[in-house]
């Protein structure tokens, strides 16, 4: 039983570190957009006044 549960916890950490790297990487990756975007509407500013 001490094993079955030991090993339960184990999934459970790993889960748990997997959806905190997931949030991690997701937050990334939406802020690399947002970057993206950002330099694009300077560029489309920059256009438009020049």
């Amino acid at each position: 039983y001490v094993q079955a549960d030991s090993s339960v916890d184990h999934v459970l950490m790993e889960q748990q570190f997997f959806n905190q790297t997931n949030k991690c990487f997701q937050e990334i990756l939406t802020s690399s957009i947002i970057v993206q975007g950002l330099k694009l509407s300077a560029k489309h500013i920059s256009h438009i006044f020049n």
